[in-house]
C-alpha cells in the first residue's frame, strides 16, 4: 500500500505546496497562543524537527528534485544538511538520526555539525530518537514481517517491540515516543486506504488511546507526539491545511482553534508543540 510509504517521501504528482514563506511557531499547550520561532523559505515541506535548543531542521521536496532534502534553519539563512525522508534530534541536540531511501538508504546518525556520519541500520526507516537518548525506534523487516524495533545505542542491538505478518501492515511506522520513553505512537494502513494511528507499549493497555482513523483523502503527511501527556496527531492533506487531533477525555477530538493556524507539519517536545505553518497566516 503506497499511502504510508509516501507520507514522508511524498510522490511529486500529489504535492500542492509551492516555494513560499513558512513560520515555525511554539505552543506550550494545545490551548496556548503561538510564539514565533523562525521564518524560512521552503518548497513542499515534508517534515519538521526541533531540538531542545530550538535548532530547526526542515525536510522539503524541492522543485525538480526526486528525493527530499533536509536543511538547517539559522538566523543567517538555511544550510543544506543531507538527503532525508525524516530527521530526529537526539535529546542533547548533539546528533541527528537521518532516515533516507536514496542515496545510501537506511538509518544514519549524524553529528549536529555535520562532521561525521555513522550507519545504524541499512534496512531501517522512519527513525525516532527516544526522550532519554538511549534508543532509537524505527521500522524494518524482521524475519519476513514488517516490524517496529527499538535499537539500544548502548547495547548496539535492537529488540522487536511490534510486528504483524499481515501484508496490510507493510507501511507501519513510528511517529513519536512519549516523554518517559515507555510508549510509541505508530501508524499503519487500514482497509479503506487511509491509515490508523495508535499507541503501543503502555503498561496498562486499557489506558491506551483508541485508534484514530484518518481517510486517505485527508492525508498526505502525518506527524504526532505528546503535549502535557496528551497524544496529538496532525494529518495534513493536499489542500495545504492540516487537521489536528488530541486525545482528550478518552476521545480523539479535532482541535479547531489549532486548525486555524493551517499547520502543515508538527513536532512535539517536552516544552510543548512546534508547528510549521504558512508565514502569511
Amino acid at each position: 500500500m503506497r499511502l504510508l510509504i509516501c507520507i514522508f517521501c511524498l510522490v511529486s504528482s500529489g504535492l500542492s505546496w509551492a516555494e513560499d514563506h513558512f513560520e515555525v511557531v511554539h505552543l506550550d499547550s494545545v490551548t496556548s497562543e503561538p510564539e514565533s520561532v523562525a521564518i524560512v523559505d521552503c518548497t513542499n515541506p515534508v517534515s519538521l524537527a526541533v531540538s531542545h535548543k530550538r535548532q530547526v531542521v526542515i525536510v522539503e521536496l524541492g522543485v525538480g528534485r526526486k528525493q527530499p532534502e533536509a536543511f538547517v534553519v539559522s538566523p543567517n539563512g538555511r544550510h543544506h544538511l543531507t538527503s532525508a525522508q525524516r530527521v530526529s534530534w537526539s535529546p542533547g541536540a548533539s546528533r541527528i538520526a537521518v532516515s533516507r531511501l536514496h542515496p545510501e538508504p537506511g538509518v544514519w546518525l549524524m553529528s549536529a555539525e555535520r562532521r561525521s556520519e555513522q550507519l545504524l541500520d541499512r534496512a531501517g526507516r522512519h527513525a525516532v530518537w527516544s526522550s532519554d537518548g538511549r534508543a532509537i525506534a524505527y521500522a524494518r523487516e524482521v524475519d519476513g514481517s514488517q516490524a517496529i524495533v527499538v535499537h539500544d545505542l548502548y547495547e548496539a542491538d535492537y529488540d522487536v517491540v511490534w510486528t504483524k505478518p499481515d501484508s496490510k501492515n507493510s507501511g507501519v511506522m513510528p511517529l513519536a515516543w512519549d516523554h518517559v520513553g515507555k510508549c510509541l505512537m505508530l501508524a499503519r494502513p487500514d482497509s479503506e486506504n487511509g491509515c490508523r494511528v495508535f499507541v503501543h507499549g503502555h503498561a496498562d493497555s486499557s489506558a491506551e488511546p483508541t485508534e484514530l482513523s484518518i481517510p486517505e483523502s485527508a492525508l498526505q503527511q502525518l506527524s504526532g507526539g505528546w503535549v502535557d501527556g496528551i497524544p496529538v496527531v496532525l494529518a495534513a492533506g493536499p489542500d495545504s491545511k492540516g487537521s489536528l487531533y488530541a486525545f482528550i477525555n478518552k476521545k480523539w477530538r479535532r482541535q479547531l482553534e489549532l486548525e486555524k493556524l493551517s499547520p502543515v507539519a508538527l513536532t512535539c517536545r517536552q516544552d510543548g508543540l512546534y508547528l510549521l505553518r504558512p508565514a502569511e497566516h
